[in-house]
């Protein structure tokens, strides 16, 4: 007994009118103008596909009236086929993150969509920079997801997209090496997801995440989190073995320590927790939490009010093993300025000729901080104050 098209599984039917060679013959099939379908998924195996671009703007012309999340991606025996290619495609048939190519059909759904997932082609994609998120964040204002893998992306021209929660970039180059337009554009964002990411250099994070997971970035030597709650899911993948210079921006430093344990690359921390917080009511964290993830310090600076959330008094009979540290700055109050009892416990973990640097507040007068730093000198000359 025949079929009828009423009673065919919408993904049964989107895979069927996929496989349409012409724009006609999808006319054709009457059901596809009413049919209601919430999520519309288009994959192409490299070496088999017939005009796919062609197909995708198709299903997407007639469908767009009720899909509201869009997948397109290569389908490869193994996720990691292309990636291990030695060879380039000129073509770009299948260079899915073109601008040019989102362009002919985002505007069709664009003003809908809730979420969006592109797996790009690498071997055409690699060295064609598109400008992807140009496009997408001028049309997709109420976009909730966007994963996109296998592409080399700019950032020019993005536009703020104020409903944007998730954020997945996989095995892609990103021309922002700081995140600036990243942290401008997406403010709210909740789980962020770089995974082998190239192009990173000195990247700042400065969002209020839930989860924030970071893998497969061995050129990475420099990263400033500003996160403003970590009570969420931070992550950290392999190879981060490069990372050297590291900075909180936090309340809450006890979980970015458990997160960063054992990183013994990092010679620089920075800790800074913002003015205001209440300290008093959040546990200290214990100078061999310290030691235990950053065991090969040579710099340590305490920025505005991180020094009273480590517990100083225990530095010397909590931890088998002690940092001797070359450089050492911290945040000093008008308190500090005849009473050194604050500094002092900190300067048991520096080195001999330890440069020992005190951080004043903006409105502070030069010649006080002169006088303040003489005093310091005068009573641990043992080490090089400035």
């Amino acid at each position: 007994m025949a079929t009828k098209l009423e009673d065919i599984p919408s993904p049964v039917l989107i895979s069927i009118l996929s496989k349409l060679p012409s724009s006609g013959d999808l006319a054709s099939c009457r059901l596809a103008l009413s049919r209601h379908v919430s999520a519309l998924s288009v994959s192409f195996s490299p070496h088999s596909h017939t005009r796919f671009k062609n197909r995708v703007f198709v299903l997407v012309s007639f469908l767009a009236a009720s899909f509201r999340s869009l997948s397109l991606f290569s389908r490869s025996d193994s996720d990691e086929e292309d990636e291990d290619e030695e060879w380039f495609d000129e073509a770009d048939d299948l260079h899915i993150a073109s601008g040019e190519f989102i362009s002919t059909w985002l505007p069709l759904v664009g003003a809908r969509l809730k979420e969006l997932f592109i797996v790009n082609y690498w071997a055409q994609s690699c060295f064609r920079k598109s400008d992807a998120l140009h496009v997408i964040s001028s049309l997709c204002k109420n976009l909730v997801k966007l994963e996109i893998r296998k592409a080399w992306l700019s950032v020019n021209g993005i536009r703020p997209m104020p409903n944007l929660t998730n954020l997945a970039l996989i095995f892609v180059r990103l021309d922002d090496e700081d995140l600036n337009k990243i942290n401008e554009c997406f403010t709210s964002l909740q789980f962020l997801s770089l995974i082998d990411v190239g192009g990173l250099k000195n990247p700042r994070i400065r969002l209020s995440l839930e989860t924030f997971y970071l893998e497969e970035t061995p050129s990475l030597s420099t990263l400033v989190l500003d996160i403003k709650r970590a009570s969420g899911s931070i992550k950290l993948g392999r190879n981060l073995t490069n990372l050297s210079t590291l900075t909180f921006q936090s309340e809450n430093l006890l979980e970015l320590f458990r997160v960063f344990k054992g990183t013994h690359t990092v010679k620089t921390l920075e800790l800074d927790i913002p003015i205001g917080e209440e300290l008093g009511l959040k546990p200290k964290i214990r100078f061999c939490d310290l030691v235990d993830s950053f065991g090969n310090l040579d710099e340590l600076k305490l920025v505005r009010t991180a020094r009273y959330a480590i517990n100083a008094d225990a530095i010397e009979c909590e931890c088998e093993k002690m940092v001797c540290l070359k450089r050492f700055g911290v945040q000093v109050e008008e308190s500090d300025f005849e009473d050194f009892g604050g500094v002092f416990e900190f300067l048991k973990i520096c080195g001999p000729s330890c440069e020992v640097t005190l951080l004043f507040y903006a409105d502070v007068e030069s010649e006080t901080k002169k006088a303040v730093v003489a005093k310091y000198a005068d009573k641990f000359p043992e080490f090089i104050w400035k």
